[in-house]
């Protein structure tokens, strides 16, 4: 066919399709089963609106790459015997009235959307955390951080570590699970083709018959009839994370044996450390102390048993660890399928600080009306219900759903219903005497998704922070944490 011809064709198809958006039905064609719609003229010459950051999270973003460039350059020091007192303890010391100052002054000056209470009694309770990690000298206060995809890869947590760990001591990335589905940021990981990993997103499918999933919500196991004399798992320092994370002191591991032997080989930077049999248990812990500098460390298992491994931790001696657990594709809504004496039972074995589930987003596809926003709510406050009652007074901070845009006619706006869900959320945490931070608000509220996007803080999917939005994001939730820790600090 000749050029001009060419051209007339597709000259002629674009005035079809013109001449379709002018004729088409403005609310489209509703055949019962589903609906069509078509651009209108509008959507065809216009270009998208540039959307903007209100002025607060401009001044986040322009602090951004500082902060990201100081978390990565910090001196790592152990600084887990300090007090935030007004005075330097020891040479040692890096927390000192200084930094407190600096913390208060530089960050608290900001725009701060607060946490929220229902009343000031639920408010001194979350403060239990501040006077525990004030008073974590001799062991380990951990933060286990809950959440969907949003924190996947350690996004929002690794920078919230960072933050926590500096003010209140410790370093290492915390829990991990022994196979993970995607890179983390903060330590790298590798396994042999032996090993499955087993989620409770999949505990219908995946031929688990019980609800033993451990504090992360999943738990891996190998295949002893592959080929492979020993099963081994593999972790490495990263050297692009934060400072705080390129340290450790001890690894522990959370495991559980029905039957059968194990022999267990620990290697640090290749020279064997440690060489042990795992016995039947139904919760195990095996806890090594690290040589200094330890990079990477191999754990290799034989035998005729076969463990389901819960947890591997890389942490200091004491202060704070904030461990990711990412569960992609939750609600939130899991924590009724475990097995709860088995879940419980991790909470003896540990010693927890706080508990945060930032949950909500994966909802919002499926929210039709109301009705179901208030079912989610329900269900989401029996979870808060349970975990009180295995928690017995540790603190937990629920955070709201980030924004979410879906396109309509042509433009990306706030999902219609996520406000409130936002809202259920808000009413399952003050109905159980638990914080709220909503994260929709600290992002700008409605069809403020967008102008993040446009920003770089947010990736085209419209859901999920890029590795920069998520550093703002993480920052304005340490600030909330902050405003809390003096007013509780004054308080005194």
């Amino acid at each position: 066919m000749k050029p001009a011809k060419v051209l007339l064709f597709v000259y002629a198809v674009f005035a079809i399709l013109f001449l379709l958006a002018v004729v088409y039905p403005e609310d489209g064609i509703d055949l019962g089963c589903c609906k069509f719609d078509f651009a209108k003229p509008h959507d065809i010459f216009s270009l998208p609106e540039k959307k903007e950051l209100k002025a607060e999270i401009k001044e986040e973003l322009k602090d951004a790459d500082k902060l990201i460039k100081e978390a990565s350059n910090d001196i790592v020091e152990d600084t887990s015997n300090a007090e935030i007192t007004g005075q330097i303890i020891s040479q040692d010391t890096v927390i000192a009235a200084d930094t407190a100052k600096k913390v208060e002054a530089s960050e608290l000056k900001k725009n701060i959307v607060p946490i929220q209470f229902k009343d000031e009694k639920d408010r001194k309770n979350f403060w239990r955390f501040f006077s525990k990690a004030l008073r974590s000298k001799h062991n380990v206060l951990r933060v286990l951080y809950y959440g969907d995809s949003q924190i996947e890869a350690d996004r929002i947590t690794s920078f919230l570590r960072y933050k926590l760990q500096r003010l209140f001591g410790g370093y290492g990335p915390g829990m991990v699970p022994p196979v993970n589905f995607v890179s983390f940021f903060s330590l790298k990981q590798w396994n042999d083709d032996s090993w499955h990993r087993y989620s409770i997103m999949q505990y219908k499918k995946n031929g688990v018959d019980h609800g033993r999933y451990g504090i992360l919500a999943g738990f891996a196991d190998y295949d002893t009839s592959s080929s492979i004399d020993e099963h081994t798992l593999i972790f490495e320092k990263a050297n692009h994370s934060y400072s705080n994370t390129k340290k450790f002191d001890e690894m522990t591991m959370f495991y559980g044996l029905d039957s059968g032997e194990v022999v267990l080989k620990v290697f640090a930077d290749g020279n064997l450390l440690d060489f042990t049999s795992l016995k039947p248990n139904d919760l195990g812990v095996y806890k090594l102390a690290l040589p200094s500098g330890t990079e990477k460390v191999e754990l290799k298992f034989s035998g005729n048993g076969k463990p389901d491994i819960y947890a591997v931790s890389f942490d200091a001696k004491h202060g704070v660890a904030v461990d990711n657990i990412a569960i992609r594709g939750c609600s939130g809504t899991f924590f009724t399928k475990l097995d709860r004496r088995h879940f419980s039972r991790f909470f003896d074995k540990i010693k927890v600080g706080l508990v945060v589930l930032e949950f909500g987003g994966n909802v919002m596809p499926y929210m039709k009306d109301e009705k179901d926003c208030e079912s989610y709510g329900r269900y989401f406050s029996s979870q808060l219900s349970l975990l009180r009652r295995i928690l017995k007074g540790i603190p937990i901070l629920v955070v709201g759903p980030a924004d979410m845009s879906v396109k309509q006619n042509g433009n990306f706006v706030t999902y219609p219903l996520l406000s409130k869900v936002r809202d259920e959320m808000k009413k399952a945490a003050f109905a159980n005497g638990v914080g709220f931070w909503d994260m929709y608000e600290a992002m700008g509220g409605e069809n403020s998704m967008p102008a993040w996007v446009d920003a770089g803080l947010a990736t085209t999917d419209y859901t999920h922070f890029t590795s920069k939005g998520a550093v703002v994001i993480a920052n304005m939730l340490n600030n909330a944490i902050m405003n809390e820790f003096y007013t509780y600090k004054s308080s005194k």
